[in-house]
């Protein structure tokens, strides 16, 4: 991916409107900008002067020749599907429903990416105009066939984990792409690494943590014996480990159980 850095210089980058925690990102939200053209700072001064906004609509935009600026970090809360920016991450690509092979490319690299960064399912990849209450023509594509590509390019569950150790960074890593193949999240490794942001490099040597359980949505699964709490917080009814459970949403490194309608860790379920 080539990235744009423009965290330091976005509307209203030093004096945001809304904040969060990264962990309240549950979805990301995929939009067109209606234009036959543009970036960031060409939509600012709409932004800005029409709507009266603090900040702007999209944490990244995709321009036509498939670079991607990136406007804001996790932690910002944009303007880019009303009633639900709290918990959603906004991508826009420029255009009017017709888009680059470039941008294609660009947008699944970024949503995969940012799919393992804050550990989101395919299904919470979104389109504008399928969050309630927000009917457009937005964002001018077929947002299924789009899910079933980055389905098909998420970890697989049989592929076998590598050991933890160390790695030496290839020509065109990234830490999403070194963190699926070892079966781990990109937060761990920036952890191991003392990594600030994504920035590797060719020949630096990474640690990998140790390989986790890759769980999918469907899958059945049981609590573990030393699962001891709900993700809430509250202890464990005994009966909940005598049943196995599908699992119905992953965020934020927990899973929804079907039926019970209760969050857990990952770390706290194993495969049925």
């Amino acid at each position: 991916m080539k990235i744009i850095d423009r965290t330091k210089t976005a509307i209203g980058w030093d004096n945001p409107f809304q904040t969060r925690q990264a962990s309240q990102i549950t979805h990301l939200a995929v939009h067109h900008s209606a234009t036959p053209s543009g970036n960031s700072a060409s939509f600012e001064s709409h932004w800005r002067n029409a709507n009266g906004w603090r900040n702007g609509g999209y944490a990244y935009v995709v321009l036509r020749d498939g670079q991607i600026e990136h406007n804001y970090p996790a932690s910002v809360v944009t303007n880019g599907v009303k009633g639900h920016n709290h918990y959603v991450l906004n991508i826009c690509v420029v255009g009017n429903s017709q888009f680059t092979y470039k941008q294609e490319e660009a947008l699944e690299e970024l949503l995969l990416h940012l799919m393992g960064e804050h550990n989101i399912p395919a299904s919470n990849v979104l389109g504008h105009n399928e969050f309630p209450g927000n009917a457009t023509a937005c964002p001018g594509r077929n947002m299924d066939a789009l899910r079933k590509r980055l389905g098909r390019n998420l970890p697989a569950l049989n592929v076998p984990a590598v050991a933890s150790g160390t790695y030496a960074v290839q020509k065109g890593d990234t830490l999403w792409n070194i963190a699926s193949r070892h079966h781990t999240t990109v937060p761990l490794l920036r952890e191991a690494n003392n990594l600030n942001g994504d920035l590797i490099h060719p020949g630096q040597q990474l640690i990998i943590p140790a390989p986790q359980q890759v769980f999918q949505l469907n899958q059945q699964v049981r609590l573990k014996p030393t699962a001891t709490h709900w993700a809430t917080g509250e202890p464990l009814p005994n009966w909940v480990r005598s049943q196995a459970f599908h699992i119905q949403q992953i965020a934020n490194r927990q899973a929804l159980l079907a039926s019970v309608t209760s969050w857990v860790s990952l770390d706290d379920i194993t495969p049925a």
